[in-house]
């Protein structure tokens, strides 16, 4: 009877508890900025936010991403900042060209977002006569459950710029873009398609800007004039 236990008890594999259990099945927890709380001082013509990261222990470093978004949230609501100081134990300050390119970026969530606002129901079908209320119903649904719904993908997006890292985000941003070039839905959805299509040409184009200002301000790269 002992051995028949001992050799039972080496084949059990231990078991992890429950609650770890369960957060695998969950996956890892959404990103979130820091929640540093920050003040706007302006001194002549300068306005200078200060960010307290001792109070919650943060990096206090915009090479990370927690910070960076922290600071792009910054960016939204105050306007014409020139300078951000990351107070912890020591200070760390961002001037030009840093923060032009703080500026760049959250305009680039920010453009997202207002891209996101277009709801493909309202603008294409909503008011449309020859369709049933059953046939709006329907097609209502069907906006909502859509990937390539302007209203969840350009936020989507939005949220990738301020939670990954900038060389991740790219290569997302490229394979969203070859997918949605792809895409294919009922001739209906066509004009909707259409406006995203050239939505992520505008954003392409953004991106492609800010690509050369890193290069330009980093290495001192000129990028050559595009032909034609």
């Amino acid at each position: 009877m002992r051995a028949a236990a001992a050799k039972l008890m080496l084949v059990v594999t231990p078991q992890p508890p429950v609650a770890e259990r369960r957060a695998e099945k969950r996956g890892p927890p959404p990103f979130k900025p820091c929640s540093c709380e920050y003040r706007l001082q302006r001194e002549a013509n300068v306005a200078k936010v200060v960010v307290n990261c001792k109070e919650t222990g943060g990096p206090a470093s915009l090479a990370a991403r927690e910070c960076r978004a922290r600071a792009l949230e910054i960016l939204s609501k105050e306007v014409n900042v020139d300078t951000l100081i990351l107070s912890h134990f020591r200070e760390t300050q961002y001037t030009v060209p840093a923060m032009e390119l703080l500026q760049r970026l959250q305009r680039v969530v920010s453009e997202l977002r207002q891209i996101s606002l277009r709801n493909p129901y309202k603008t294409y079908f909503d008011g449309r006569k020859d369709l049933s209320a059953k046939e709006k119903k329907d097609q209502q649904k069907s906006c909502e459950e859509c990937p390539w719904n302007p209203m969840t993908f350009f936020d989507g997006l939005a949220q990738k710029v301020v939670s990954l890292d900038a060389p991740e985000f790219y290569g997302t941003f490229v394979k969203d873009g070859e997918r949605l070039l792809g895409a294919e839905k009922p001739e209906v959805c066509n004009p909707c398609l259409g406006a995203s299509r050239g939505e992520m040409e505008y954003m392409s184009n953004e991106l492609m800007g800010l690509r050369a200002f890193v290069l330009y301000e980093g290495f001192r790269v000129v990028e050559p004039e595009p032909v034609g």
